[in-house]
């Protein structure tokens, strides 16, 4: 089992923002990113902050080559289940942002993403949205056999980011 965990970069969103690309952390140095990100806020809307995947040569995967399925608990209802085939993101790997005090955050791992292979994931994700807490616990993959360098943070609603912080770790 891997036990060594090795920073390797720190993004911050500062502006607003519907789009925030973490570029250039995926290489051939390790085969597991863990991606830990906090204080997801938006301006007043909520924002499901989904990920995409950035190619070798600096493309955003947007085609329809994802799938992913999580379950959910939530403080005011019973628990629930998502899945998708055939997506054009992993939905809510970074929770679903608010305007602050709530917010959203993730701890999610990238497994093999430099190697010209099926990229998986898994997360954990947590928000608060109205005064309702929910956790997230998911997996995906991204079905075509190409090397990844990094990923987008992608808002598919109408509620643009202003605020959060990005940490990537390689584990060796």
């Amino acid at each position: 089992m891997a036990t060594n965990l090795h920073f390797i970069k720190s993004f911050n969103i500062t502006e607003t923002v519907t789009n925030f690309d973490c570029d250039n952390v995926f290489s051939d140095a390790y085969d597991i990113y863990k991606i830990h990100g906090v204080d997801f806020h938006t301006a007043g809307s909520t924002s499901y902050t989904n990920m995409r995947l950035i190619d070798s040569s600096g493309n955003v995967e947007s085609g329809n080559n994802y799938s992913w399925a999580y379950l959910s608990v939530k403080d005011d209802a019973s628990f629930g289940e998502a899945k998708a085939t055939g997506n054009n993101h992993w939905q809510e790997f970074f929770g679903n942002a608010d305007k602050a005090p709530e917010g959203s955050g993730t701890i999610g791992y990238i497994y093999s993403p430099y190697q010209a292979q099926f990229t998986f994931c898994s997360w954990q994700s947590f928000h608060q949205q109205n005064s309702t807490e929910r956790m997230y616990k998911a997996a995906g993959v991204f079905e075509l056999a190409e090397s990844m360098r990094g990923f987008r943070i992608y808002d598919s609603l109408s509620g643009p980011l202003t605020s959060g912080q990005i940490n990537i770790y390689g584990i060796k």
